[in-house]
């Protein structure tokens, strides 16, 4: 492996990591993940968690990783696609939205955004766990009403213990083949508001960033868009063999590879 590549990734200031496939799997810690994460705070490094994960607001996420992790993680340990689409949607001075999201991420984001059901501006769409088919058809309504919709983050599937169940970009393929719409805007990684969003919260340069992903394309990705580094851990749903044929066909140089977390501590401790 590039020994300048691991160089510049052990002179970062930042390293943030992603969630599921990463550092968990349901509700248990992936292995090394926390002999990593106290190695990196006790070497003076910040760390946060970036997830696309849009059923969990940020304050839910920090309660549920100190409990996995027993650590004391707070809200303003993460960032998540929520904070992309609230980006968004203030930018565009948008107010009224239709959500097709979870009853608690809909609480959460019932204090900042008008609810309207006939009329909204645009339909939400996120990783909605308790999806019903009267909401699938009344965004389909909706879109062939000529409603626009968003995606808050692209994710196809999420991992589990089992394998996988269905996320984010896989409702959204789902209106787009039921409608013919695409949506307007997606949000969370790789889109680089997510980087802009670290660069802004944390106050550090992006060549002093490290993520920690699973994924290529939202993880790695990322990373290619941005001025961060990677690191692709084969934790996920991404094998070697496909992140060397992505390598080659993207050129991108930026991306170190560990099996794990375990793997990735001897890596930073070299």
């Amino acid at each position: 492996m590039d020994s300048d590549l691991i160089e510049m990734i052990k002179k970062a200031k930042l390293f943030a990591f992603d969630l599921d496939g990463t550092t968990i799997i349901d509700s248990k810690p992936l292995e090394g993940i926390k002999d990593l994460l106290n190695y990196l705070l006790k070497s003076g490094k910040s760390v946060c968690f970036l997830t696309n994960n849009s059923s969990r607001t940020n304050a839910m996420h920090a309660k549920r990783l100190s409990k996995i992790f027993d650590m004391n993680i707070t809200e303003n340990d993460m960032m998540s696609s929520l904070d992309s689409l609230e980006l968004f949607l203030e930018r565009k001075f948008i107010k009224r939205i239709y959500p097709f999201l979870n009853e608690r991420v809909k609480k959460y984001l019932k204090e900042k955004f008008i609810f309207d059901d006939e009329t909204p501006d645009v339909i939400v769409v996120g990783f909605n766990t308790d999806a019903l088919y009267s909401q699938l058809e009344k965004v389909s309504q909706l879109i062939f009403k000529g409603v626009p919709y968003l995606l808050i983050h692209p994710d196809l599937r999420c991992p589990t213990s089992f394998g996988y169940i269905p996320d984010a970009g896989s409702f959204g393929k789902l209106f787009e083949l039921t409608t013919g719409k695409k949506p307007i805007w997606v949000g969370g990684k790789p889109n680089p508001i997510m980087v802009e969003g670290l660069v802004k919260k944390y106050n550090v340069d992006e060549n002093k960033i490290v993520y920690v992903g699973d994924r290529l394309y939202t993880d790695i990705e990322m990373v290619k868009n941005s001025g961060i580094y990677g690191v692709l851990v084969l934790t996920g749903e991404t094998t070697l063999e496909e992140f060397e044929n992505y390598k080659k066909a993207t050129g991108i140089k930026r991306v170190a590879v560990a099996q794990n977390a375990k793997e990735l501590l001897k890596m930073v401790k070299k």
